[in-house]
């Protein structure tokens, strides 16, 4: 039982702290019967890392409300995409030719511009919305049921994660010589995948099955992450 694959680069910084966190957690259960020293202090030093991130992001209330704007968007954009699909397969053909060229649009985007950066996400989306406004498309929304309100609330939304990426930039102005979010989290990542699951995978391939039941615990952890 190999450790397949590690965290997504795209997995935001406070999802995969809290991951590495809970297994850190989880790996006391496997100590004893691990008993490896130096692995124990790799997953120290992965819980210091992540502790770290974590402790940064709740001393900061900018960082909160950018968070939490990030996932009101997140899911206005998924709700979007299921709106366009429902009215491409009801059984009205007119909703299906007019959500048609819309759901194209959607789908040059896809699912993929949430789990991207924050600014590459906003990007997207202000495309996105840019295209949904010119006047040929902007004319189909106006037919469909629901679609130029969820289009609206989405470029409110933004608006909104916009105004707190402003007040986070703003209060963390002063933080210089600190490592960023996104430096802390690029490191954690590289950590990990060094020494805990390069690590695991290589006692394993050396027939040390003692690590086998925290390899699965691992591997649930990111395929359930990544997904």
């Amino acid at each position: 039982m190999f450790i397949e694959k590690g965290f997504n680069s795209h997995t935001k910084t406070m999802t995969l702290a809290t991951k590495v966190r809970a297994l850190a957690t989880q790996y006391e259960k496997y100590a004893e019967q691990i008993a490896d020293e130096k692995f124990d202090a790799n997953i120290k030093e992965a819980l210091s890392r992540a502790e770290q991130i974590i402790a940064d992001s709740n001393a900061s209330k900018a960082l909160s409300t950018l968070d939490a704007t990030d996932a009101k968007r997140d899911s206005i954009f998924r709700a979007l995409g299921t709106l366009l699909k429902a009215l491409c397969s009801v059984p009205i053909a007119a909703d299906n030719e007019n959500a048609k060229p819309l759901l194209d649009i959607y789908n040059k985007y896809g699912m993929a511009t949430i789990s991207k950066s924050y600014s590459e996400e906003s990007g997207d989306i202000l495309s996105l919305l840019g295209d949904m406004s010119a006047e040929k498309t902007a004319a189909l929304t106006a037919k469909l049921y629901g679609v130029k309100e969820t289009l609206a609330a989405l470029k409110a939304a933004q608006a909104e994660f916009d105004a707190a990426s402003n007040a986070y930039t703003e209060a963390n102005k002063d933080n210089r010589g600190k490592k960023s979010a996104s430096e802390q989290k690029k490191e954690l990542n590289v950590f990990f995948n060094d020494k805990i699951i390069r690590y695991v995978n290589f006692m394993i391939d050396m027939g040390e099955t003692k690590f086998v039941d925290f390899a699965k615990a691992i591997n649930f952890e990111i395929a359930k992450t990544n997904d």
